[in-house]
């Protein structure tokens, strides 16, 4: 069984890259890293000849009809039409299904509308969705004509080894007797960094000690200028609050962090938080912070649907107007005054980890997807991997 993988270039997409080595140890990969539709159009042949020696063509979808997505939405139906005509299935992986309510409200009704029709013609051309939530799975279902959709929960690392808190000399100003909370990922409004902030002053109350580190920032060149302009103007209203509170000796921004940084900054963190206000059905800095197995800190929100409240986190809901400031500070300070919550939390985030969110058993789903797409029960002969 042969299949041809579409999705961003390898360097942005960890998704695409990482399913691709899994799955080559047992089928044929062809995988195209590429979404843009002139370079697809220039290689034609080539996209046309691999379709061709494929069974399934499987599409990573991104698309949310802002302005910059355009190109791909044009760029994917036209890849699908190609398949059909070609007679070959078609899998789609959508990673953001929810992505309509996070673009401009330009237009709402036309674009409403324009989304709608996509989203349809995706679902009558595919043979099966694959979703990482049981919400997109409903919201697929019911907003949409997709009938044959499938969870998969997005894998994650194999549980890493926390070494204690070897010290960055970067961060001069952490002493060993400090608690550490991260914010972990880009900083943008709906993430809940400022809720956080706010919520210092009564943990410092009961805990002096604590550090907060806020670790990232836009990084990649081809990140849209209004990405990066609103990144920069949170953070600057970020550091605003900082001063106004007077949390500068308690509060770290750290920026955009090497890839080889981000481990040690990770095994620093006693606590991490992700306080998102808005509901994303994927998180990438979730995804990596999450193999550390550390006390979590989440909203209520579809991203994080395989967490247990009090088993693998502590969750805090996800409106503003309920308290949710005081609500984060209520969970930070349950957290560093039971040591033996956190080592439950650890030691059940670890099992979680290894038993349910393996890259083996996120692979094997996958592969038993294909062969039912294909009609193909019997064992999968073992390829050649051509990547």
């Amino acid at each position: 069984m042969r299949i041809l993988i579409i999705g961003p270039p390898k360097e942005r997409d960890k998704y695409t890259y990482n399913l691709v080595k899994m799955l080559s140890r047992s089928v044929t990969v062809f995988p195209l890293y590429t979404l843009n539709v002139l370079s697809l159009y220039r290689r034609l042949p080539r996209t046309v000849l691999s379709i061709k020696n494929s069974n399934i063509l499987h599409l990573q979808h991104y698309a949310s009809l802002a302005p910059s997505d355009y190109v791909f939405a044009i760029g994917a139906l036209a890849l699908l039409l190609l398949a059909r005509i070609l007679r070959r299935r078609i899998v789609l992986t959508m990673q953001s299904p929810n992505s309509l309510a996070r673009s401009a409200t330009l237009f709402p009704k036309a674009r409403a509308f324009l989304w709608k029709s996509y989203m349809n013609a995706l679902a009558i051309m595919s043979h099966t969705a694959i979703v990482h939530t049981r919400d997109g799975m409903d919201l697929l279902r019911n907003e949409y004509l997709f009938r044959n959709v499938c969870y998969i929960p997005n894998w994650s690392y194999p549980p890493i080894e926390d070494t204690g808190h070897s010290r960055l000399e970067e961060i001069g100003s952490i002493e060993p007797s400090d608690k550490v909370v991260e914010l972990f990922g880009i900083p943008v409004p709906g993430k809940g960094y400022h809720h956080v902030i706010e919520a210092l002053p009564k943990v410092l109350r009961e805990h002096p000690h604590v550090k907060l580190l806020i670790a990232g920032d836009v990084y990649s060149p081809s990140s849209s200028v209004s990405v990066k302009r609103d990144a920069k103007a949170y953070r600057e209203y970020l550091a605003g609050l900082v001063r106004r509170l007077n949390l500068d000796n308690n509060v770290i921004f750290l920026g955009y962090l090497p890839n080889d940084v981000v481990p040690k900054v990770l095994r620093l963190a006693d606590i991490i938080i992700f306080a998102y206000a808005y509901r994303p059905y994927a998180s990438g800095a979730f995804s990596e912070a999450l193999s550390y197995a550390k006390p979590l800190v989440v909203s209520d929100i579809p991203a994080f649907d395989m967490l247990s409240d009090s088993v693998n986190c502590i969750k805090i809901g996800t409106k503003p107007e309920d308290g949710l400031p005081e609500r984060i500070a209520n969970a930070i300070i349950r957290l560093l005054d039971d040591s033996d919550l956190c080592d439950k939390i650890r030691s059940n985030l670890s099992r979680l980890l290894t038993e349910d969110l393996s890259p083996e058993k996120f692979a094997q789903a996958h592969l038993t997807l294909y062969r039912k797409a294909v009609g193909d029960y019997t064992r999968i002969p073992r390829l050649v991997n051509i990547m």
